[in-house]
């Protein structure tokens, strides 16, 4: 795995300036950077010597999108699939009336989340909640008391 990321990484400093800006422009929250240590990262999360560590892993996030689904489901506007296969949740905001709902949550609650519009849909946000729960949690919090100050107007 390590050396087609290392053939794919000399492979994008061989491109021209413009096309190697280009793709860094549209690699932003979709992966992480492509340093050695990440290459290393990846290389030992598949060699089978953590997967007694993921499945704790898993087993704790598992609770995860109930916190979400509990938290968004409390507003009939915001639209959302029941997530089981990633740590992504999908959230249609458009019912919010919001020309940026990521900046929203950005601005009001300290929170970001991705944008829809970089797949396709400027109304829906990508929530990642595939983190602590503290920090789930507080994040929930702070998105919840925002869209409570959208509704009552201020």
């Amino acid at each position: 795995m390590a050396r087609v990321l290392l053939h794919y990484l000399r492979d994008l400093l061989d491109v021209s300036d413009t096309l190697r800006a280009k793709f860094v422009s549209r690699q932003d929250g979709l992966q992480p950077s492509g340093n050695i240590l990440t290459l290393a990262a990846y290389e030992k999360a598949y060699d089978g010597s953590c997967d007694a560590w993921k499945a704790e892993l898993r087993e704790y996030l598992k609770v995860n999108p109930d916190l979400c689904e509990a938290t968004f489901g409390k507003f009939p506007k915001l639209k959302f699939p029941h997530n089981e296969g990633t740590y992504l949740l999908w959230v249609d905001c458009s019912a919010l009336g919001l020309e940026d709902p990521a900046a929203f949550f950005l601005e009001k609650a300290r929170v970001r989340a991705n944008n829809g519009g970089m797949y396709g849909d400027s109304q829906f946000i990508r929530f990642n909640y595939g983190c602590t729960r503290a920090q789930l949690t507080e994040a929930l919090s702070r998105m919840e008391k925002a869209l409570l100050e959208l509704e009552a107007g201020n």
